[in-house]
């Protein structure tokens, strides 16, 4: 379980550096923004493992 959150924090994480360069163009636009939807839908899957594990206990 300890992992989930740890991935759920590295999507965090991703995503802000995602953000900050995007901002700075540091990388092209629409492909960061991309990948800034998938990192929020990794998130939201993982977020999901976390509920349905902590209904089971």
């Amino acid at each position: 379980m300890r992992f989930y959150y740890y991935a759920k924090g590295s999507c965090g994480e991703l995503l802000t550096q995602l953000l900050i360069a995007i901002e700075t163009s540091s990388v092209p636009k629409e492909p960061a923004l991309l990948l800034v939807k998938e990192t929020r839908e990794i998130a939201k899957v993982i977020a999901t493992i976390i509920q349905k594990d902590k209904r089971k206990n």
